[in-house]
């Protein structure tokens, strides 16, 4: 206070009024900005949760879940030997063992197999538990066993 006493009059109307000043800017910074963004992304937050809740409350309540479709997929069996057939791969051996089918190949192009795999997965709705592969002599091709489950 003896520091602000001593000032000239000048001085001291430029501090009382640079004070309240730069106050209020830090008040502003760092307390009304971050706040204001806090609600903006708030506002975010709700406007995407109300769309999402907008596109479930138009799906039809009787539309056919995924695992519904799965259900009436045939049997195992019969949908790898058919995708293999329309990979163009010949399957040597089919073992079904409970929920688990082993299938072998023994000569197949690496491409081939590599793609009848994907195909597998994403449309026949199996799941690949195990996969041994082993190269051929031949360039290009592979032997193949593998476990396949039903995805869940």
């Amino acid at each position: 206070m003896i520091r602000f006493s001593s000032l000239s009059r000048r001085e001291r109307l430029l501090v009382g009024v640079a004070l309240p000043v730069l106050a209020g800017a830090a008040l502003f910074h760092f307390a009304w900005l971050p706040v204001q963004s806090g609600r903006a992304a708030l506002r975010a937050d709700i406007v995407e949760t109300k769309t999402i809740r907008a596109l479930l409350d138009a799906t039809p309540q009787g539309a056919p879940t995924v695992q519904a479709a799965r259900r009436d997929l045939p049997p195992v069996t019969t949908r790898v030997t058919r995708s293999a057939e329309a990979a163009n791969l010949s399957l040597s051996r089919l073992e079904p063992e409970g929920d688990l089918l082993r299938v072998s190949v023994d000569t197949a192009p690496f491409v081939a197999v590599v793609d009848w795999l994907m195909t597998l997965e994403r449309d026949q709705g199996l799941r690949i538990a195990a996969v041994e592969m082993d190269r051929r002599p031949e360039p290009g091709t592979v032997s193949l066993r593998l476990t396949l489950e039903p995805d869940a």
